[in-house]
């Protein structure tokens, strides 16, 4: 994939989009660096120096490091004016998602040594990162320089507020809500409850989309699983040769993992896999969790064989809102995990079904939407609604339901129409 487009071409696409441009004030970053801080206005530096010649930040070393604060939104692009001593294609400073640390775009060795040049790069990767990590790469001798730095992010899309159901029949109600700023459309879900129908499965793949039969080598999915759940993403994952169904975690030189973007509510859920360790490698395997710092708690270690087994894990004690990672580690010794199913299941009395969904134009003021002709509600039966905004550039906010804030699929406040 190339990642590094001409900046008349970024600022064109981005035209069409509804997008922020956030300057970064470099000179307050590398007078921070000047005096000797590792953290100054939310950005965190690390192992950086200082041109004499000018206030741009200095780059010399691979391990050298600038994190940018959350935006709260997702980054689309980054413009930098930056300098290289090197012209090797093989020095190259990159952006990651420092959420996940997988690698979002790059900027490529400049075309004159020392000579300083405007480069734009448009980010990739699923989930879009917020918080971003430049880094510099060995291969060759050289190192950078920023002298200015300009994030740009989607523009924000608010929650809508105030859902209620205001009328009702034995088959149809009037939902009433109010629209946050940026909103183009709502998206609006129903979902029946059946009482006593036994455990809701949030969650589950046997990873169909995964094959490489009669291919040599691993054929690499980083950032991208089927499209069972959006909330599902990988870093480092492969389809192993000559296989079919079956996802593996990094290889012998990465470290790769299985991400959940997470749940409001981990009570009475639990993780199942289906799992196995590449033969020969390392035995244990680590469940964890992403604490709001950007840290990780583990949840569970596995201890996996040369067969596929079944494998559980009580996810009750993880915090509502976290990611959960699968075969997390942070040493590279052979740490490859094969997975050939895996299921989110809360263990609850009730079942929710989602039995419609459909995009709603925003109109101003209050919104109104009748559920009567458009959503086939069954009498006497218990129904919950959940309602999110969508703004121009397609990107949902977090959704509201009759009741409190609950994700799609979670038991929530129900509706008895009747």
């Amino acid at each position: 994939m190339k990642r590094l487009l001409a900046f008349s071409f970024v600022a064109a696409s981005l035209s069409a989009c509804a997008a922020v441009t956030n300057v970064v004030d470099v000179a307050a970053l590398a007078a921070a660096v000047d005096a000797g801080l590792s953290k100054t206005n939310g950005w965190t530096l690390s192992g950086l120096g200082k041109y004499a010649d000018d206030s741009s930040l200095l780059f010399n070393a691979q391990a050298d490091s600038l994190v940018s604060v959350d935006y709260g939104a997702p980054i689309l692009a980054v413009r930098a004016y930056v300098r290289c001593s090197s012209t090797s294609p093989l020095r190259m400073m990159c952006v990651f998602d420092d959420r996940t640390g997988a690698e979002v775009g790059r900027f490529d060795a400049c075309a004159t040594a020392a000579a300083k040049e405007w480069q734009a790069v448009r980010l990739a990767g699923d989930p879009v990162a917020t918080r971003i990590r430049l880094q510099t790469t060995s291969g060759s001798s050289g190192n950078w320089g920023v002298g200015a730095l300009s994030v740009i992010t989607a523009d924000p899309v608010v929650a809508p507020s105030a859902l209620a159901v205001v009328r009702t029949n034995a088959t149809a109600c009037v939902l009433k809500w109010v629209n946050g700023a940026n909103t183009v459309s709502n998206r609006l879900d129903t979902f029946r409850v059946e009482k006593g129908a036994g455990e809701a499965v949030l969650l589950a793949t046997d990873f169909d989309g995964f094959d490489a039969t009669g291919k040599g080598n691993p054929v690499p999915s980083t950032g991208k699983l089927p499209e069972i759940d959006p909330a599902l993403s990988g870093v480092n994952v492969y389809a192993p040769a000559n296989t079919s169904g079956i996802c593996q975690t990094g290889t012998t030189r990465e470290l790769g993992i299985v991400r959940h973007a997470g749940l409001a509510d981990y009570s009475g859920v639990t993780l199942s896999l289906v799992a196995k360790r590449y033969s020969g490698d390392n035995a244990q395997t680590i469940v964890a969790y992403e604490r709001t710092n950007g840290g990780t708690n583990a949840v569970a270690t596995l201890v996996l064989t040369d067969e596929f087994a079944d494998y559980a894990v009580n996810l009750s004690s993880v915090p509502g809102g976290a990611a959960i990672l699968i075969g997390y580690y942070t040493t590279k010794s052979n740490r490859r995990v094969l997975i050939d199913s895996l299921s989110i299941i809360r263990t609850a009395a009730d079942r929710v079904t989602r039995v419609d969904s459909r995009f709603i134009p925003a109109a101003p003021g209050p919104m109104r939407f009748s559920t009567k002709r458009q959503v086939d509600l069954a009498p006497s039966a218990d129904y919950r609604f959940e309602v999110c905004a969508q703004n121009g550039d397609g990107i949902l906010s977090a959704a509201i339901s009759t009741g409190a804030w609950l994700p799609p699929n979670d038991p929530g406040v129900m509706i008895m129409l009747q």
